[in-house]
């Protein structure tokens, strides 16, 4: 790891993946949460995903 961190072009790689990444991650979640045409319909995978998540920290 030290190594990794006195390297400037490693550093600056990770940061520039994670970077990616976050935009890849907030470009798709815009994207979902424009599919729904109705406003009626967002609530409802949310509360799906929210149950989900709840059932797999329970185990």
């Amino acid at each position: 790891k030290p190594e990794l961190l006195k390297s400037k072009i490693g550093l600056q790689s990770i940061y520039d993946n994670l970077r990616d990444l976050k935009t890849d991650l907030k470009n798709d979640y815009e994207i979902r949460r424009k599919r729904p045409t109705s406003s009626l319909q967002s609530p409802i995978p949310d509360k799906q995903i929210a149950t989900s998540e709840k059932t797999i920290s329970d185990d």
